[in-house]
């Protein structure tokens, strides 16, 4: 049940719940200072706790149904000419959702049964009504003025939001979380493709080398004598910048696939496994060759693999020699010389 009550020291009207009653005179009222804390309370007709305070009230209606309650506290505010006004700061934190009604006042009529509005005065207060001029006299020629009453101040109850549950806030701190990352990655994209521009933009014919490798060029280098002779051709500036105009085209989206596409390009297996990064334990050393030195510019125009250090590309191109002699079918031989023959 739920009761429209007028809070009579406050003039303010509420919706409660009757189980809010203290008495046949009073009501309890939480001290929430959220409005929509206290609609929830209404709505599910919270039990009053032992920090409430009881004000004494005036039943106005009652109902088994909280919106039409509503209606009904809707309907007073408009019959009682409500304006909204500045209210003192403590009473607007411990009573957020009463509505302040003015003091009108009803007596009824006992012959025709209508119900008349009495305005009450104030202790102290002079009567500003004028008085009522006898028969017969003429008052057109005199200028009289209206007296102007106050009309108490109100506050009005706010309509209360849905309160959202823990699991939608959890799904919108989802939810822009993934929105953020997404336009991060935006970001990222827009400043290779910004780079990218820039530098097709920026570089003039005299910049660019001759499209292509020279025609004494055969990739990929396939015996130490060929590699020892591109070393030597690698020193002509031309030379080396076409190769790394040409190599810088394979790309690759991590670190380590970018070395395996250039190295693969440029020697086979069979002859990485004559070289490792430092010319230990019988090997030829590759990590002070023109042609490393060359794939780390590749790497390095890589738009995705570009921050990487050179520390970071010596480790890989030291594990892509380690792995030549497992390529091409070299581990299923030698798991297969290995096998002793049967009986």
């Amino acid at each position: 049940m739920f009761l429209l009550v007028e809070y009579t020291d406050e003039n303010e009207l509420a919706v409660i719940p009757d189980t809010w009653l203290d008495g046949n005179s009073c009501a309890l009222w939480p001290p929430y200072k959220s409005s929509s804390r206290v609609m929830n309370a209404v709505r599910q007709e919270e039990h009053p706790g032992a920090n409430w305070k009881s004000f004494p009230i005036r039943e106005l209606y009652r109902s088994e149904i909280y919106e039409k309650a509503r209606k009904k506290l809707a309907v007073a505010e408009n019959k009682s000419d409500l304006e909204t006004g500045p209210e003192n700061e403590e009473n607007e934190i411990q009573r957020p959702k009463r509505v302040r009604r003015s003091p009108d006042h009803y007596s009824s009529d006992s012959d025709n049964g209508t119900v008349i509005p009495i305005n009450r005065q104030k202790k102290g207060a002079t009567c500003t009504t004028m008085p009522v001029p006898p028969p017969g006299l003429d008052l057109s020629g005199i200028r009289t003025t209206t007296p102007t009453t106050s009309t108490p101040t109100i506050r009005t109850a706010p309509i209360s939001t849905p309160i959202r549950s823990e699991n939608m806030h959890a799904r919108d701190v989802r939810f822009f979380t993934l929105l953020e990352q997404i336009l991060e990655k935006q970001k990222e994209q827009q400043i290779m493709l910004g780079q990218i521009l820039h530098r097709l933009n920026t570089s003039g014919p005299a910049e660019e080398f001759a499209p292509g490798l020279p025609e004494d060029i055969i990739l990929p280098i396939t015996s130490k004598e060929d590699l020892e002779e591109l070393e030597d051709k690698l020193q002509d500036a031309a030379v080396a910048g076409a190769m790394v105009n040409h190599l810088s085209t394979f790309g690759g989206r991590t670190l380590k696939e970018s070395i395996s596409r250039l190295l693969r390009e440029l020697i086979t297996n069979h002859l990485a496994d004559l070289y490792n990064w430092s010319g230990a334990k019988g090997k030829l050393p590759l990590g002070n060759t023109k042609m490393v030195s060359i794939v780390f510019k590749c790497v390095q125009k890589n738009p995705i693999t570009r921050g990487c250090t050179k520390q970071e590309m010596e480790r890989c191109v030291k594990d892509w020699l380690r792995g030549a002699r497992d390529r091409d079918g070299g581990r299923k031989r030698r798991s297969v010389e290995v096998q002793p023959p049967e009986d």
